[in-house]
């Protein structure tokens, strides 16, 4: 008998467990909504703070999406009106780049009948003749407006060019191909070297200098393994890099250059001026006088290397 109320008294506890949890549960059904108990007796992972930063990435690709997309809503008339205002016209620049050809060359006309000035004409007509040739070898983008005898063409982000004759000179195979200044050179750059073609195209040096300056025309300063030499405008390489340091003298027309820790002057023509021997030349004042430093002594030169009085003293 006592182990029977034992057993009795062990059962009615487990029996008022049930509705104690039930009404728990309905508890929280009414106050959060049925997204917990669901998750419980799902598979489905719970929305984390990276799914929404992604959710809000996909908002944003899809707005510059809609954004890329815009550039073209504009019809073919407005696009011609906007490239005439604007001969760098993003919208006809987008259509070109995904190669709408007839498109490109239909606005063209459009803006072509709308103008008279003769130097939009002539950028249209550029135009023009680039996209047939795009159309012809499958290029990128093509510049008949570029700067010199020639034309530039792209592919892959490489340059190359073409004759104003429609011959090939050489394929893209350059990083970048510029004007060089205002002079009849084109600079070339390939894997972070400078070559320099002229003005037609023809290789005078091929990218093999680390630095090419304009700082003292009409020579042009080039570095090679670690040494300076000049150039002159047409290309020739007046002085082969040998220099181990350049700099201005405070004369426009001459030159400070050292080599072997001595110091020396040359003139704009490559020519020297000023023996190299001298530990040390600072740079010349109105009257031509310059400090230097000859053997350890301290001494005071003119633009011919002659020494001459402490300027101090008359």
């Amino acid at each position: 008998m006592a182990n029977q109320e034992s057993e009795n008294m062990s059962k009615e506890p487990k029996k008022n467990r049930l509705p104690i949890a039930a009404f728990i549960i309905s508890i929280i059904v009414l106050l959060f909504g049925n997204n917990i108990i669901g998750r419980l007796f799902t598979n489905n992972p719970p929305i984390l703070n990276n799914n929404i930063v992604d959710s809000n990435k996909l908002l944003t690709e899809e707005t510059t999406e809609n954004t890329d997309e815009d550039l073209n809503h504009l019809s073919d008339e407005e696009i011609a009106k906007k490239l005439i205002s604007d001969i760098q016209c993003t919208e006809f620049d987008q259509i070109i780049k995904d190669k709408k050809y007839s498109r490109g060359l239909e606005i063209l006309n459009i803006a072509q009948n709308q103008t008279l000035q003769p130097i939009l004409l002539k950028n249209i007509e550029n135009k023009k003749k680039g996209i047939f040739l795009m159309m012809e070898e499958n290029f990128d983008n093509v510049f008949f407006d570029f700067p010199a005898n020639v034309v530039l063409t792209q592919y892959n982000d490489k340059y190359g060019l073409y004759s104003r004759d429609g011959k090939e000179i050489f394929s893209p195979i350059y990083d970048e191909i510029d004007p060089l200044s205002f002079e009849p050179l084109l600079l070339t750059i390939k894997n972070k070297k400078y070559g320099l073609l002229d003005k037609d195209g023809k290789e005078l040096f091929s990218p093999i200098f680390s630095e090419i300056e304009i700082y003292f025309e009409p020579l042009y300063l080039v570095k090679e393994n670690g040494k300076y030499g000049f150039i002159n405008l047409n290309g020739e390489m007046i002085i082969p890099p040998t220099f181990s340091e350049v700099m201005s003298s405070g004369d426009i027309g001459l030159i400070k250059i050292q080599k072997f820790d001595e110091w020396g002057v040359i003139d704009t023509l490559g020519q020297q001026i000023i023996g190299i021997k001298y530990d040390t030349i600072g740079n010349f004042d109105n009257n031509g006088i310059a400090y230097a430093k000859y053997q350890g002594q301290n001494i005071f030169i003119n633009k011919k290397g002659v020494t001459v009085k402490n300027p101090a003293f008359k």
